[in-house]
């Protein structure tokens, strides 16, 4: 007869612990649990495309800080990034959308992606722009929030957003879209 403790200790797979500790009455020949409501997790962090420039710069913001990734780790077998046309123009080659990406950075709330198009004026020509989509492939523990040390693609899996024209990136497409970018912090 009495009161004993019991404890769990539950680890996740990326090493993350969570205890838990239960009360078990034992009474005159029946033994009667003590229930314990384990905590809900509802603080689920989100991610949205912030921005795509006119020279294929896409910015990723998290709501929470992320891990610390190499962006090389982060490729095709992980991501899709892809153009979704809008079926505006016919006469557009699907071609014309082929792209090649690279994630530059990935760090605590940002990560940036630089796109590269085979034919960067084919893409949103007109006045309806053609989505970009950043869509996670591979669920390998990548976008792990650092507040809650939950894998985020268990949330979210696909994020859309319109992509401005886009110009051809040469030496003096940087050089002026830097002296614009400058232009505008001072204004």
């Amino acid at each position: 007869m009495g009161e004993n403790p019991i404890d769990v200790l539950l680890t996740d797979q990326l090493g993350y612990e969570s205890s838990y500790r239960f009360k078990v009455k034992f009474g005159n020949n029946y033994v009667k649990p003590v229930q314990i409501k384990v905590p809900e997790i509802t603080d689920n962090c989100t991610a949205w495309i912030e921005s795509v420039t006119n020279t294929g710069v896409v910015t990723i913001k998290f709501s929470d800080p992320m891990v610390k990734v190499n962006p090389s780790m982060i490729n095709k077998d992980i991501l899709d990034v892809y153009v979704e046309p809008t079926g505006i123009d016919i006469t557009v080659e699907p071609e014309s959308y082929n792209l090649t990406w690279k994630v530059t950075s990935f760090k605590d709330h940002i990560m940036k992606i630089q796109l590269t198009f085979n034919d960067p004026a084919a893409i949103s020509p007109f006045s309806e722009r053609e989505k970009i989509v950043w869509h996670v492939k591979q669920k390998i523990n990548l976008f792990i929030s650092q507040t809650n040390g939950h894998d985020l693609s268990s949330w979210f899996t696909t994020l859309r957003s319109d992509i401005p024209r886009q110009l051809y990136y040469e030496p003096a497409t940087a050089i002026l879209t830097s002296v614009a970018e400058v232009t505008t912090m001072v204004i």
